[in-house]
């Protein structure tokens, strides 16, 4: 381990930043939010370490007042201690005297001004060659001009190794088999020492480089006898990454050094098993060295995840970054469940978790984001009752701030047992994140906490839900509603938000399908598919949306499917055997249709036709503008 914490304070849009490191760390989040800053932060540090690097740019430019900035870095010694012998083991416990293995280097600066440090030179030189820290930012490095990787390679060669390889060189040029060499460096000494010239000598690690470029053949990288730029720049990067970390392990391997490399999206143009092999290698590497990645990358941050990685989501806040600790695996499952797919979900505004396709094919509807832009800010998942995938969703939530809704049908929580049109209520034990399942322990928590008083609304809430179980309602028709359930379902619908969760009334077929769009759906079923349905006499418009939803796999108000109504048949009302599967596609034909039909209207084709269509919508689709609208205010009070 070599870098263990690092703080950042007043560094262009980083107010105040603090964060740890182990082997693998990385940080996440959309272009634009900050992290390419807290790299530059880190380098301007190592930067000024033993040189003057000084800048003005690196104060917050939407500030009045220029804080100074502070950066301060722990160091980890505990290997090198381990193993340093002789004067510079005693140079090391002079340094340490106070602080065991740790060593915290802190560097501040006040505009127009020095940086300042909390340690002298020595010590800093010292920092400089035990902690070696090279930085790669794929956007700018040249992709066929390898020459800066030798300076890298140049603190793999041991200064003993380079005095002994030098003695021995010089040894050898005064044996007869170097004779040759010897005439020519004659000849050019003659001239020299003639006129008072000398050669001003390299330091013995850039001797022994060039050696090293010697032997290698010289110090221009070709690949298979081609030139660098014969390849593809994907290649090429990925080669030179590789490079570049190899190296760094192998510094930290045989030298007295502990690596730290900080690669800024890595990711530039690799395909998927590109990004595969570098972060196999990686995490290969990181044994030896600490690796610091910046990424946008839904790949990386998988394998991140599933390799046991440290991970922070970074973010923009009123004009700051701002950084927050992801929770690890805390469950082995959670390795095998993540794909690209849930990972890409960390880079988002907001998470909205389904629990089926339809769900997805609702709100990716064309007419919905045209109407509501804010949907394009949500990533839609199907966690399919997937409780892992949720559980890690909600810790991710719970840290970092990243808003989550989790919508479900209301029968993921509730159940209704018919018997002689009465309808006995049970709350559903095998939801793993219901909060009716821990009704009693809400009560206790509440009645303990410091705000007991504040609580008393939400303790008499609870007390009435947890009477309703096994309460039994009485509803004369399979098809009705029952408005006494209406008033507890508000209370339900209450309880859940607190846990972010959303019930729909019945089913999401049933947000679709409702009293105000069923003639709107008759209509569809009409025209596109010559369907028409003989209800019996005297039934009621309201039974008849009950029936629709039926036959379009949603549920009565009573969560009652077409399997618990045996005398309603498809084959009665689809006439020409067609079905209507989830996955069908209907919800996009449906509301292609609406879309035509009804927004289509010259009414709509005002300047303030947007808000009209808006109000419409609201109008026929109450339950689905309600979740819109809950969308829209969690965004909002992010």
């Amino acid at each position: 381990m070599t870098i263990k914490r690092v703080s950042i304070k007043n560094f262009k849009s980083i107010d105040s930043a603090t964060f740890d490191l182990n082997d693998l760390n990385a940080f996440v989040g959309k272009n634009g939010t900050g992290k390419t800053t807290i790299l530059k932060a880190i380098e301007y540090f190592f930067d000024n370490l033993i040189d003057l690097n000084i800048s003005n740019d690196i104060f917050d430019s939407n500030s009045l007042y220029h804080k100074p900035v502070e950066i301060s870095i722990e160091f980890d010694f505990s290997r090198i201690l381990k193993y340093s012998s002789g004067v510079y083991e005693m140079k090391l416990f002079s340094m340490m005297l106070f602080n065991a293995e740790k060593y915290i280097v802190t560097m501040k600066q006040e505009k127009n001004k020095l940086p300042e440090w909390n340690i002298g030179y020595d010590e800093r030189y010292i920092i400089y060659n035990s902690h070696p820290v090279y930085f790669c930012d794929t956007r700018s490095i040249s992709l066929t001009d390898w020459s800066e990787i030798w300076n890298v390679v140049g603190d793999l060669i041991n200064a003993k190794d380079a005095r002994e390889i030098t003695r021995e060189i010089s040894d050898n040029i005064a044996i007869s088999e170097f004779s040759k060499f010897k005439k020519y460096s004659n000849i050019v000494n003659s001239f020299m020492e003639e006129n008072g010239l000398t050669i001003k000598s390299d330091n013995k690690k850039d001797s022994i480089l060039k050696l090293l470029q010697q032997q290698l053949g010289g110090m221009e990288f070709i690949k298979q006898g081609k030139e660098l730029e014969y390849y593809s720049d994907g290649t090429n990067s990925l080669n030179y990454i590789l490079f570049l970390c190899y190296i760094g392990f192998e510094i930290s391997n045989n030298r007295l050094k502990d690596v730290t490399i900080l690669l800024d999206e890595p990711e530039q143009g690799l395909h998927p098993k590109m990004v595969d092999e570098l972060m196999y290698k990686i995490n290969s590497y990181s044994k030896k060295v600490v690796f610091v990645i910046f990424t946008h990358s839904p790949r990386i941050l998988t394998s991140l995840m599933n390799k046991g990685g440290t991970l922070y989501r970074v973010r923009v806040l009123n004009d700051h970054m701002m950084l927050n600790k992801m929770y690890g695996f805390s469950d082995e499952r959670e390795q095998f469940f993540i794909s690209d797919r849930e990972s890409s979900c960390f880079f988002s505004d907001f998470i909205l978790c389904v629990e089926g396709v339809t769900e997805i094919e609702l709100f990716s509807h064309k007419l919905l984001r045209e109407l509501f832009p804010v949907l394009f800010k949500v990533d839609i998942v199907n966690v399919d009752s997937n409780d892992v995938v949720l559980k890690l969703f909600y810790k991710t939530s719970k840290k970092t701030g990243l808003p989550i809704l989790v919508l479900n049908d209301l029968d993921k929580f509730i159940t209704f047992t018919e018997e002689s049109n009465k309808y006995q209520m049970k709350y559903k034990r095998k939801t793993s994140y219901s909060p009716f399942k821990t009704m009693d322990e809400q009560v206790r928590k509440l009645k303990l906490s410091i705000s007991k008083d504040g609580n008393k609304q939400q303790i008499s809430q609870l007390k009435n839900l947890l009477k309703l179980n096994d309460k039994e309602f009485v509803c004369e028709s399979k098809f009705d509603s029952i408005p006494e359930f209406d008033e507890v379902f508000k209370d339900i619908q209450q309880i859940l938000m607190r846990h972010d969760i959303l019930a729909t009334r019945t089913t999401i077929e049933g947000s679709i399908i409702n009293i105000k769009t069923n003639k709107w759906l008759l209509r569809w079923l009409r025209d596109e598919y010559e369907i028409k349905f003989n209800y019996e006499k005297g039934i009621e418009a309201s039974q008849k949306v009950a029936i629709n939803r039926l036959l379009l796999n949603g549920k009565t108000d009573m969560l009652l499917s077409i399997k618990h109504i045996p005398e309603v048949k498809k084959d009665d009302y689809f006439s020409n055997k067609q079905t209507f599967k989830k996955t069908s596609g209907w919800v996009t034909e449906f509301l292609n249709y609406y879309s035509e039909k009804v927004m289509g209207q010259k009414q709509y084709m005002n300047k303030n036709g947007l808000n009209m269509k808006r109000k419409r919508f609201e109008n026929d689709f109450p339950e689905i503008y309600a979740i819109i609208k809950i969308i829209e205010s969690k965004l909002n009070s992010k």
